[in-house]
């Protein structure tokens, strides 16, 4: 097989070439003293396209080869690029020859060299494209053309395309969850009345109101924050759920929770980071857990305990549901049998009594290690308090409630609401300090 360095005469007059060491570096030069043309020997330029699916990012086109090099190996859609077009037209024109699609660059992933035994080196040039027409069928030089799971691909034939599909996989691991998927769930808000908002999950196929119904299989691929009509007209707004939404639609309870006014502020006053084990006594329903666990993650660890076993079942499906079983395990487990598994940087506490296990939750604790507490009553705080001042091994211990006032988003009459989120809780913060 003939390559690109095996070019004998010179391309301008025709003429035997010879090697001379030139500019530093051995290059062939034409021997006709009338003509003395330099032969550079460069990168052939080329393109490699990443072509999702129109509705699943993470499915993207592969073709298997019908000629050498790589014969029946797979690779991306691709190819060279003509002297009279630019990489862009290179790209729409190969993914038509090889696909049969028509299509149009998004974005550009790159450059990258590529060793080529015919070539040597050839400049690869990477796009994401968008597909404008859905008849694809293998052309030019490919065999087969289909879509394949980026995360389970059959051997790529080249190092340059396997460069371009890691550098969408990291693209797409982070876009992944600005776009719709088969596994989201979805904010729906009420475009006429925003106070109505439904937590749905898009596997649920179809939403509806009285206003009409969607077709939520229709959204997948397409980005939140869109604003889409029901068969009847009525207009509602797609969002992405936060930790909030999460908790106050999602979180199927049979336990008081803990608000959200109050469980950010007490996440903070631990001082809870990613990488940090914490303790919690009390489940209840998982909505605290959430966000303990979500502080912590991804490497991080929520130990938590609850003695009743329907809350302890309650709190491990609403933790899977919101992706966050691998940063918590559940211990079905009353607190009067000693805490185990420590110690640990933070602790909190939801039980009836706390102030009959202040030792046991001080020596499961690092020292230092702040620890919250919660109590609906003044009189448990007033057990609890004095608890604490005759164990001696805890200080800045601190008492507070937090008050939520929401106010009328109308700029002519801005007035608070008339309802407000008032008492939830009582919250006693307190830090372990080590005894003589």
């Amino acid at each position: 097989m003939k390559t690109y360095k095996d070019v004998s005469y010179c391309k301008y007059c025709g003429s035997k070439l010879e090697k001379r060491n030139i500019e530093g570096r051995e290059r062939d030069i034409c021997t006709n003293a009338n003509c003395g043309a330099i032969s550079y020997n460069n990168p052939i330029p080329a393109t490699a396209l990443i072509v999702p699916h129109p509705r699943f990012a993470e499915k993207i086109i592969l073709v298997k080869r019908a000629c050498e090099p790589a014969k029946g190996e797979y690779c991306l859609p691709g190819g060279f690029q003509e002297i009279d077009e630019t990489p862009e037209q290179c790209a729409i024109r190969e993914l038509c020859e090889e696909t049969n699609l028509k299509g149009e660059v998004i974005l550009p992933l790159g450059l990258n060299m590529q060793f080529s035994p015919q070539y040597f080196w050839v400049l690869l040039t990477g796009y994401q494209m968008k597909i404008t027409s859905d008849k694809m069928k293998p052309g030019d030089d490919a065999e087969e053309a289909g879509f394949f799971d980026i995360n389970n691909l059959p051997p790529i034939a080249f190092e340059g395309h396997t460069w371009f599909l890691e550098r969408y996989k990291e693209k797409w691991v982070e876009t992944k969850k600005l776009t719709i998927n088969e596994k989201s769930t979805l904010l729906i808000m009420d475009m006429k009345d925003p106070a109505k908002r439904y937590l749905v999950p898009i596997s649920r196929k179809k939403f509806s109101t009285k206003g009409g119904t969607i077709d939520l299989m229709s959204l997948v691929g397409s980005e939140f924050g869109r604003i889409i009509k029901t068969h009847l007209g009525e207009k509602l707004l797609i969002l992405k759920p936060t930790l909030y939404d999460n908790i106050m639609l999602g979180v199927k309870r049979q336990t008081q929770i803990i608000y959200p006014k109050d469980s950010p502020y007490i996440a903070l006053w631990l001082g809870l980071r990613n990488g940090y084990r914490v303790f919690e006594c009390g489940s209840g329903s998982g909505a605290m857990t959430i966000v303990l666990a979500n502080a912590v993650s991804p490497n991080g660890k929520v130990i938590s305990y609850e003695s009743d076993e329907r809350f302890y079942k309650l709190a491990m499906k609403n933790i899977e549901k919101n992706n966050l079983s691998n940063s918590v395990d559940f211990y079905l487990k009353d607190l009067s049998d000693g805490i185990t598994h420590g110690p640990f940087d933070a602790g909190f506490i939801d039980i009836k009594g706390p102030w009959e296990h202040i030792e046991i939750i001080w020596e499961a604790l690092n020292a230092s290690a702040p620890i919250a507490f919660v109590l609906p009553t003044t009189n448990q705080i007033s057990q609890l308090l004095q608890s604490l001042k005759d164990f001696n091994g805890f200080t800045d211990i601190q008492v507070c409630e937090l008050l939520l006032r929401f106010y009328k988003t109308v700029p002519q009459r801005l007035r608070p609401k008339d309802r407000m989120v008032a008492h939830t809780a009582y919250m006693i913060f307190a830090r372990k300090i080590l005894k003589d």
